[in-house]
């Protein structure tokens, strides 16, 4: 009877590390390689930009309702969305869209405009649509 109990004993953890096993070699699957993080600032686009050039900045919401435009030449108020930008940073590239809240920041200097597009929470950069980090 031992023998017996012994036997079933032995069968029933080989059988359950089999399983535990298996179970930890498919949860090593390869995953996604992870996408460099950076900041929206350090885009080709925008390398260039530096806060004191901007003049003003003009703020596009774009909701169900319609669009709302608002302008500002406060530098208190240039600094912080210049600030806000700066810490803004972008992930991996996303298919997700929505049309229904859009925000569109022109910066303006002397002798050019520089835009950043927000759908919802993704920046939509050369026609792409980037996750947002930070």
């Amino acid at each position: 009877m031992n023998k017996k109990l012994l036997i079933i004993l032995v069968l029933l953890l080989t059988l359950t590390f089999a399983g535990c096993k298996k179970e930890i070699e498919t949860n090593n699957e390869p995953q996604k390689p992870k996408v460099e993080e950076k900041s929206v600032l350090e885009l080709d686009n925008y390398k260039d930009l530096v806060e004191a050039d901007i003049k003003s900045i003009e703020i596009v919401k774009y909701t169900e309702g319609g669009d709302n435009r608002e302008t500002t030449t406060d530098k208190t108020e240039i600094a912080r969305i210049f600030n806000i930008l700066r810490g803004t940073k972008i992930g991996d590239i996303t298919e997700r869209s929505c049309e229904d809240n859009t925000t569109v920041y022109i910066l303006k200097t002397d002798d050019k405009s520089y835009s950043f597009e927000f759908e919802c929470s993704w920046l939509v950069y050369n026609g792409k649509r980037y996750n947002v980090v930070k």
